[in-house]
């Protein structure tokens, strides 16, 4: 299985840091990168699972290098670089165009899905 996976995400004023109110300026915010970083991620894991389980995101570090304006299309570059079985960690890359504008590392565990909300529900 290749070990690296893209996706494209049209930036929308949705994702805006004024919008989402991580900040006043219309440009993509750090919580909508670190959402679509996760996206991407947990979309690569998508075919390692069984039917049951789904997977969770544990841990994430981002440096957010430079805005990215409403209108734009950014390329999020995930790649594996541990796996357990279990856990899997993730070196991420967010491109606007040629620029990079973040990286970041990503961790996620593999959870029963039905088990995970069950101990949620009775705690």
């Amino acid at each position: 299985m290749e070990k690296v996976l893209e996706k494209r995400f049209l930036v929308t004023d949705d994702m805006s840091a004024a919008k989402i109110g991580s900040g006043s300026v219309p440009v993509l915010s750090s919580p909508s990168l670190v959402a679509l970083m996760e996206i991407t991620s947990m979309t690569w894991m998508l075919p390692l699972l069984d039917e049951d389980q789904t997977s969770v995101g544990v841990e994430f570090n981002l440096k957010h290098l430079a805005a990215s304006e409403l209108g734009v299309t950014v390329r999020i570059v995930s790649k594996m670089v541990e796996n357990d079985g279990r856990s899997y960690a993730f070196e991420l890359e967010a491109f606007d165009g040629e620029l990079l504008v973040a990286t970041a590392t990503h961790k996620r565990f593999v959870v029963d899905e039905k088990r995970f909300m069950d101990k949620l529900m009775n705690r």
